[in-house]
């Protein structure tokens, strides 16, 4: 419109307000005003969760009117001006924050003079708020597991006690932690952890990111705008083994006093059990308290890549977790337990990158996307592969270097096929596997909760201006049919892993206090063949034993080994507890209340 006004500038310093304050008159249709903003009181706590609000951008534009039905204009929006929800909460929860659509705005219907000073007012209506929304997130524990991260994760690298000797991890650069509710799917924190030397605050998102900063995060090695605690996709180790006893229980491959002798290796084409003497013969509870390799490829052999994926399935390590914050922006946190069908698809999408990769670095020819794709499918026919590169014209007829091309190619579609090897593998929680930290303490929370899959959220509430509540999230989950004498022994093994002697995390927590009781379980994936300083490390928990509230799952990318995430796992126990018996201090304040 002629007569609105125009933002020329924002975020302007007094000095600058100063002086067009004095020079006004000199400058006819320059005013100032004061705008509403966002502020982050805690702006480097749990930036992936809350997100941030920004300029409308053409995405955000197409994105609305294909939810909505209507244009944003259309709902009140001043596309040029108003700032909109882009990532987290912030997006995921515009529709009930903001106070930028038609039926929050007031107008002032004023006298102004040439300067668009006003001289009288008319009439007014004062504009709302947007709602308020209340997460799940426990501020006090949720600050306190991202400095615990911080801290134990500089020792790491350090090798200070007790990340000594062995297990000292100096690429031990990111980290994360969930603690969830069993019982509600709530998500009472949320961490990501990243080494990084920006500082990753939502304030510098709200006020307007340079470009030179956003580059800063966005190029850093350590990746601090990813949010790894329920996006990260992680070789899930020996974690997955309570699952894999639970299938084979109720699949009938095997009972739970049954015991297996550990020959360290099952078979010739099968990974070999960490100890190098084996665990002799042993029944679930102690496989799961040694962390018994053998054991469990043994009952997984048993059962097979088919009946256990269907319980992978179903406790939810295979699909996505329901996390709100994963419905927006294109995100996903589909983990996956492999398979034959999850193996092979990899290995095709590998197979077109190298045969490209090969092609250009080799030979200087240049795949379209097409042709790499046919010889993809061609695959292991050497002949045919030969006549393809010729009547492609991508050798000539008469050139004899198509059958070194031809050889090279194949010798790569060798690779990661779905074999015995593989097979064995996804029993300990390696092969292609893949797993968020959310989706591992959402199944372990249904381990211990009754067999209860639950939805994960951070959203609890949302109140109206005068406190209504007009939106809740109550708890939704998928019952599955366990009985409850397996469930017992599962967390018998899990109380094994911390309390008796041989119990892989039994040094980690023999001192704690003895209010505090839990069961757990150690994890190591091997990601790099042969270099253990790229480990995964894990560790499990649910406390207390006897009535479980929470469960917690810690991954340590590059941290070498599990008994690096037990430590962390266990100060994040005893903070929780710590903050349950301490007078709460985050808890909202009544409408309209002024806060500190």
């Amino acid at each position: 419109k002629q007569d609105e006004p125009i933002k020329i500038a924002e975020n302007i310093s007094e000095r600058t307000v100063s002086h067009l304050e004095t020079y006004s008159d000199d400058l006819p249709g320059i005013q100032t005003s004061i705008e509403l903003g966002r502020y982050y009181p805690y702006g480097t706590s749990a930036q992936h969760i809350i997100g941030y609000v920004g300029r409308i951008t053409e995405n955000n534009i197409e994105e609305y009117e294909k939810s909505h039905g209507r244009s944003m204009e259309d709902a009140g929006y001043n596309i040029f001006g108003d700032k909109y929800g882009q990532d987290g909460i912030e997006a995921y929860a515009e529709y009930w924050l903001t106070g930028n659509t038609s039926d929050k705005q007031g107008y002032l219907e004023a006298e102004v003079d040439s300067s668009r000073r006003i001289i009288k007012v008319l009439d007014e209506q004062l504009p709302q708020n947007g709602n308020d929304v209340v997460l799940t997130i426990d501020s006090r524990l949720q600050r306190a597991t991202e400095k615990i991260l911080e801290e134990e994760l500089a020792k790491m690298r350090e090798g200070i006690e007790p990340y000594n000797g062995d297990n000292q991890a100096p690429l031990a650069n990111t980290a994360a932690a969930v603690v969830l509710d069993v019982n509600t799917g709530e998500i009472l924190t949320m961490a990501s952890y990243a080494n990084s030397e920006y500082v990753f605050d939502l304030n510098d998102f709200a006020r307007g990111i340079t470009t030179e900063e956003y580059n800063h995060l966005a190029n850093d090695p350590a990746r601090p705008l990813f949010a790894i605690a329920f996006q990260g996709g992680q070789l899930p180790g020996s974690v997955i083994k309570m699952l894999v006893g639970i299938a084979a229980l109720e699949e009938g491959k095997v009972t739970i006093s049954e015991t297996i002798l550990d020959r360290i290796r099952l078979r010739e084409s099968a990974p070999a059990c960490w100890s190098s003497r084996g665990h002799g013969r042993i029944n679930l509870m102690d496989a799961l308290k040694v962390s018994c390799n053998y054991y469990f490829t043994a009952i997984g052999d048993r059962m097979g890549i088919e009946e256990f994926h269907k319980w992978a399935e179903a406790y939810g390590l295979h699909g996505p977790t329901g996390l709100e914050l994963l419905k927006i922006g294109g995100k996903t946190d589909f983990n996956i337990i492999a398979n034959p069908e999850v193996v092979e698809e990899i290995r095709r999408n590998n197979a077109f990158n190298t045969v490209k990769s090969i092609m250009r670095s080799k030979y200087e020819v240049e795949l379209t996307d097409e042709q790499a794709w046919d010889l993809v499918d061609i695959d292991l026919q050497y002949s045919k592969l030969v006549e393809y590169l010729r009547n492609q014209g991508i050798f000539d007829a008469e050139d004899q270097t198509v059958h070194q091309a031809a050889n090279d190619i194949l010798s790569r579609f060798y690779e990661g096929r779905w074999s015995d090897w593989e097979f064995l593998r996804v029993f300990i929680g390696q092969s292609a596997s893949s797993v968020s930290p959310l989706a591992i303490a959402r199944y372990v929370a249904a381990l211990v909760n009754g067999s209860r899959v639950m939805e994960t959220h951070v959203l609890k509430e949302v109140r109206s201006k005068n406190g209504t509540v007009i939106e809740k999230t109550e708890p939704v989950y998928k019952q599955l049919d366990v009985k409850d004498e397996y469930v017992a022994a599962v967390k018998e093994g899990m109380r094994r892993v911390v309390y008796e002697s041989g119990g892989t995390a039994v040094s980690v927590f023999k001192d704690i206090d003895p209010s505090i009781t839990l069961g757990g379980k150690t994890g190591t994936a091997q990601t790099k063949l042969g270099q253990i300083e790229k480990n995964t490390g894990w560790f499990v928990a649910f406390t207390p034993y006897e009535e479980p509230e929470i469960a917690i799952a810690v991954v340590v990318p590059n941290g070498k080994t599990s008994g690096n995430a037990a430590p962390i796992g266990r100060r994040i126990i005893e903070e929780y507890y710590k903050l349950m018996k301490s007078e709460p201090s985050n808890l909202l304040p009544e409408y309209n209340q002024m806060v500190q």
